[in-house]
């Protein structure tokens, strides 16, 4: 059927064009219109709960916020992880559902099971549901945004915020694909009650019972349905104030005249600024955009562009507008380098090509086959809904190379069989009728290789998945054009030139043949020596990567050339504090005066700041970056108290933090129901870790962020309840002048002014009072008698925990240790505590990291690595009808990691996650040169011939594609090994994978052209063997 359907496409080529040219143009259309990321989609979609309350402790957050809103969230249909962090005055709960699950429904119950739990809760208590943005990680203040933009002009930036919260807000949030949008500068405008504590006082009123007396006067209410004829409409009661000195007639209680106005001062003024942004050392508003999954990056950039175009129209002349940040940018220039790099590739690989088969038609097909694979793996990707993002352009800039092997495989054995004597036609028929059963086993196991990478869980999944299908698609589509494309061409073009190899090329081919024939023969004759120097090798490799290789490792994704200046100060500083450290360093880049750009974010509620510089591209390789770096260390040596940290442009620099902090290089995270059990249970762990001399210090946190923190100073008013009932004390009256004298100011809440909604804030002198006079301060009981403060509490001192993790409502707490000595101990040390550790019923070893590599990721890899290798031997087997050609052909796979161990070992590189996945993908590539080698033997076995004779005539008939097939590769992953385009996420993925594959591929083309033949001499004698040895007992035994 194959022979008749393959004849039948030689003899009528049009189809194939009318193929060739649907490809290309289906191909073009796909790539225009499938999405375009930095980062592979998640797969998992996402919903998260912020909710914040003032500045309450992590464990009072933990029990009144966390734990409600988790009950809630597990009750949502489809919900399979939730994962919560629980810190000061803040909690995070976010939600993780099933791959392609639409979230609306469940978006929208949230919400409503969210709002039925808000009037239960404090009213301070802020909750609000969002949908996951960037991808699928956390939401966070820090995460950098997709677009920035800044506002500026002559005029206050409290006015310029309200320009942005009016105008620019609105209309950028009803953009399709933005997810959020934050604000750095300014303030908005709120509606201010200062209340007189004399006058209060005075008058013998409660703080409590004016705020009480603002609540129910400030309402908004329907009552229900009215008729007028045959109309009906709803009737709703409102007292809403028209303007903010209404609020100053509110009664303050229904016994006595006396108006809000009479003890307060109610103003319009603005919010105290919690954030700082400038650029280039001049204050400015600066808009912080997030684009959600699922949109096509380009496209989103362009309309963000657009609409900022349009807004300006809307902005007074002398207002500023503009774009200072574009993620896209980073997107665009991976496409440039891309192109650069594809036709750095296809150049090599077209030279090798020429220099091999010494036709420019032949080497100019070949390279059709990977422009047409590419276009095929283009249609297919758009198919499947996938998105071309940083680790797809890898994946097609990695199969360059590899896309040429099926092609050159049929070629040149077309051209074998045409050398001697046969016709074109019949040449180009058999000779891909010969190859497709080994093609199609080492495209089959590659494809398995492949595609097993979408088995991958976790972070590892969401980020390799795409490589699997650019990969795959695009050598599937290289196998189906190999044996089409190849011989319709061939037959075309056989008419118009040579179709042989110059007598010269053949000449230095055929003494390449002779010299290996008797390689081949000598192995075999001394087949016991190559075995023992073969074992050496394979030890020399795995000693040389056992001590010199280290192991781990994850990259980043942002390829800017800039230096990051961090600063995290402890909880309590003030902005002003937090400006000054951040306007410091400001004044040491000026003094430089360089043509840079500087981005400054100071964050009051995170603790932070943050400076962004960006160097134009004369200066990027210039040596002046490095030095601007060394004058911004000596600055952050002169502060004590924060923590600064300056990455970017050579080594990372950290000045500790603002506490004395230990490196801790095993963690162990521990999961459980019971807060205090667990603490018990992860000392017992701390304390097996103790029974080593090598581990001096340790800790338990029921965070991993409170191994780099200090724990929250908690001062705890213990009330004696004896005195307090005496007085007739409430709980309400108690909060509502503690407060006061805590805080000095208290949101009460949201209103509708005039058109706009300001949030009501109650104010009682100018700032915090010092503890002191907290303690001596006076409280008015209900019964008019006046007592003070430390009369009726006593004060406790407490350190509490700022973070509190949990996982499926679960506890999870950190166990860590430093262990002194070399890595090989600190993994017997961790494995033999994990071994003899005995945990309660309900406990459990949820996660054990390993470098950046957690043991979860680790074991995930190495389980998938055998079950690929078991799919295979399957695959071979099912193929061949044997179990012991298989068995053959898997050796090329140790041969590999020989290669891979000497590579790594020699250089001293890190073998980090591509390093992991480089070995998985090396397993499918390698065994294609031994499928070509022991297909060949069994062939020409059948045929009569003895297995050393087989072998021997084999490796020589097989000997010329291995190699052009190897080289070919090679020659497409050795620009991408050495082009220094970029430092981007997308080159150190293709300079690592490159890396390991030339690696990999070197070691196993050398010892399968030189010990597969060997091997399969010694199976098929020792099978010879045992059957003999056999029929010799059964002939005893008759």
């Amino acid at each position: 059927m194959l022979s008749t359907l393959l004849t039948g496409i030689l003899r009528r080529p049009v189809p194939v064009l009318i193929m060739i040219v649907a490809l290309v143009t289906f191909g073009a259309l796909s790539l225009n219109r499938i999405p375009v990321e930095i980062r592979p989609q998640r797969e998992f979609p996402g919903i998260q709960i912020t909710a914040t309350w003032g500045s309450q402790p992590p464990e009072t957050i933990q029990r009144v916020l966390t734990m409600p809103l988790e009950e809630i969230a597990v009750q949502i249909p489809g919900v399979r992880n939730t994962t919560s962090t629980s810190g000061l005055g803040l909690t995070r709960i976010t939600l993780e559902f099933p791959p392609k699950m639409e979230l609306k429904y469940a978006f929208t119950l949230l919400q409503e099971r969210v709002a039925q739990l808000r009037t239960g809760l404090p009213s301070a208590v802020v909750i609000s549901v969002e949908p996951l943005a960037s991808d699928g990680e956390e939401v966070t203040d820090r995460q950098k945004s997709f677009i920035t933009l800044e506002l500026s002009g002559p005029v206050d930036l409290h006015v310029l915020r309200r320009f942005a919260d009016d105008l620019l807000l609105p209309v950028i949030k009803g953009m399709n694909g933005v997810s959020d949008v934050d604000i750095f500068g300014g303030s908005a405008v709120r509606l201010r009650i200062d209340l007189h504590e004399d006058k209060i006082h005075n008058l013998g009123l409660k703080v409590g019972m004016i705020a009480q007396s603002l609540r129910e006067n400030i309402q908004r209410k329907g009552l229900g349905e009215s008729f007028s004829g045959n109309e009906n409409s709803m009737l709703v009661f409102t007292n809403l104030p028209n303007l903010p000195q209404d609020l100053a007639a509110i009664p303050l209680t229904p016994k006595n005249p006396w108006r809000l106005g009479d003890v307060a001062t109610i103003s319009l003024d603005y919010e105290k600024s919690s954030t700082l942004a400038r650029h280039n050392f001049h204050p400015l508003i600066s808009i912080e955009i997030q684009k959600a999954p699922g949109f096509n990056a380009l496209a989103f950039s362009r309309a963000i562009h657009d609409q900022v175009e349009q807004l300006k129209e809307r902005l007074p002349a002398n207002f500023l507008l503009r774009i200072t940040s574009d993620n896209a940018d980073l997107l665009r220039q991976e496409l440039y380098n891309l192109l650069i790099r594809a036709a750095v590739i296809l150049s090599v690989v077209f030279l090798i090509l020429y220099v091999l088969f010494r036709r420019f038609s032949m080497s100019l097909l070949i390279l059709l086959v990977i422009i047409l694979s590419l276009a095929g793996a283009a249609v297919l990707l758009h198919v499947t809904g996938y998105t071309i993002n940083v680790v797809t352009l890898a994946g097609l800039a990695l199969v360059f190379g590899m896309l040429v092997d099926n092609a050159v495989v049929v070629l040149e054995n077309i051209q074998r069989r045409a050398r001697s004597g046969e016709p074109s036609f019949e040449a180009a028929l058999q000779g891909t009728l010969e190859m497709v059963s080994p093609l199609a086993g080492s495209t089959a196991t590659t494809l398995l290789v492949f595609f097993s990478l979408l088995l991958l869980e976790n972070r590892l999944g969401e980020t390799y998945r795409p490589l699997a299908f650019a990969l795959g698609f695009a050598l599937l589509a290289s196998l189906i054009l190999a044996v089409t494309v190849i011989p319709v061409c061939y037959v075309q073009l056989s008419g118009r030139g040579r179709t042989s190899l110059p007598v010269l090329k053949q000449y230095q081919f055929q003494s390449l043949r002779d010299w290996y024939l008797s390689f081949v023969g000598w192995n075999i004759r001394h087949r016991h020596l190559v075995y023992l120097l073969v074992l050496i090798l394979a030890v020399g490799s795995g000693w040389l990567f056992i001590n010199n290789v280290d192991k781990g490792g994850w990259f980043q994704w942002d390829s800017r050339e800039e230096i990051n200046v961090w600063v995290d100060a402890p909880r309590g500083v003030t902005l002003e504090v937090l400006d000054d450290i951040a306007r410091s360093f400001e004044q040491r880049i000026q003094r430089d005066e360089m043509p840079v750009q500087v981005m400054t974010r100071v964050h009051l509620d995170d603790a932070y700041a943050h400076i962004r510089i960006t160097f134009p591209d004369s200066l990027v390789n210039s040596v002046k970056p490095f030095l601007l770096k060394e004058k911004l260390v000596s600055q952050a040596v002169n502060f004590a108290g924060v923590g600064i940290s300056i990455s970017g442009f050579g080594l990372p620099f950290w000045n500790g933090g603002y506490r004395v902090s230990t490196i801790y290089n095993t963690r162990l995270v521990v999961t459980g129901p019971e807060y205090d059990q667990l603490w018990e249970v992860c000392r017992s762990i701390l304390e097996l870790a103790y029974q080593s001399h090598r581990v001096k210090e340790g800790t338990v946190a029921p965070s991993a962020r409170s191994l780099w923190s200090t724990d929250l100073k908690q001062l705890t008013l213990e009330a004696r309840l004896t005195s307090i009932w005496d007085a007739g004390w409430t709980y309400r009256d108690m909060m509502s002048q503690l407060q006061l004298w805590v805080n000095r100011e208290i949101l009460l809440d949201e209103i509708p002014v005039g058109g706009d909604r300001l949030r009501l804030w109650v104010t009682a002198g100018s700032s915090p009072p010092r503890l002191e006079s907290v303690q001596q301060a006076i409280l008015v009981a209900p019964d008019g008698q006046r007592n003070r403060l430390d009369n009726l509490f006593d004060l406790r001192k407490a350190s509490v925990p700022l973070w509190i993790d949990k996982k499926n409502q679960q506890y999870a707490f950190t166990v860590a240790w430093q262990f002194r000595g070399p890595e090989q101990m600190r993994s017997r040390h961790e494995r033999s505590i994990v071994k003899n550790l005995q945990l309660p019923p309900g406990y459990k070893l949820e996660q054990r990291q390993w470098s950046f590599l957690t043991r979860e990721e680790e074991s995930n890899l190495l389980r998938l690595t055998a079950l690929v290798m078991l799919g295979i031997y399957m695959i071979l087997a099912a193929l061949y009808e044997s179990l012991r050609r298989p068995f053959v052909i898997f050796f090329s796979v140790p041969f590999a990691l020989v290669g891979v161990g000497y590579a790594y070992g020699i250089f001293h590189r890190n073998f980090d996650v591509n390093g992991y996945i480089g070995v998985l993908l090396l397993t499918g590539l390698v065994v294609n040169n031994a499928i070509l080698l022991v297909d060949c033997i069994g062939r020409l076995q059948k045929q009569g011939m003895s297995p050393a004779a087989a072998a021997r005539q084999a490796a020589v008939q097989r000997i010329r594609p291995i190699l052009i097939t190897t080289l070919t590769t090679i020659g497409g992953l050795i620009p991408l090994l050495f082009m220094q385009v970029d430092s981007s996420a997308l080159s150190g993925i293709l300079r690592e994978l490159s890396f390991i594959t030339i690696g990999g591929m070197l070691g196993s083309t050398i010892l399968t052209i030189t010990l597969i033949p060997l091997i399969h001499v010694s199976v098929e004698n020792g099978i010879q063997w045992w059957s003999s040895l056999h029929h010799e007992e059964t002939g005893v035994t008759s």
